[in-house]
């Protein structure tokens, strides 16, 4: 289910829906973009399915893809999903209404089934925390640079086993 609240917190809405939502995002146009048990779905603001794909990442051995994260930049929708074979994540790009998806990104590695990503303008951004780092990329997955190192002395690294996050 999710539920959509008010800024002060009041409970709107409650949207069923027909898979399990694992990951959620926003578009600039309003557009909710839902992932779960392998399938991305896009909804109107009243909760209603605009358009949905299944998501081609998973190991056919262990079920559907995991989506672990969905960013919506001006152009694009961005989908980490687990890989379609073997251990990691792909990241997955289409447009807006879930046409022409291509992957851009593979071997990214995540701890704790989490592979986050953000877009940021017209990149995308990895918390990549198995490597204790940030990357940017552009549309293409073409790598912009990086940030992070692991440590536990402080705050010039990431120092958790799962770091960075969220």
């Amino acid at each position: 289910q999710v539920r959509r609240f008010s800024p002060r917190g009041e409970n709107l809405a409650n949207w069923n829906l027909a898979i399990v939502p694992q990951a959620i995002n926003v578009g600039p146009d309003g557009r909710i973009y839902v992932g779960g048990e392998g399938r991305l779905l896009v909804l109107d603001a009243k909760g209603e399915e605009l358009a949905a794909c299944d998501v081609a990442g998973g190991d056919q051995t262990r079920g559907k893809a995991k989506i672990t994260g969905i960013a919506v930049s001006p152009r694009d929708v961005f989908v980490a999903a687990s890989a379609r074979s073997g251990t990691g994540y792909e990241v997955w790009r289409m447009g807006h209404d879930l046409e022409s998806p291509t992957i851009i990104l593979e071997g990214l590695r995540g701890c704790c089934s989490q592979l986050d990503i953000q877009a940021r303008g017209e990149e995308l951004v990895v918390a990549e925390n198995t490597r204790h780092r940030v990357t940017r990329f552009d549309r293409e997955g073409d790598n912009l640079g990086s940030f992070g190192e692991r440590s536990r002395d402080g705050g010039d690294g990431f120092g958790g086993c799962c770091n960075p996050m969220n």
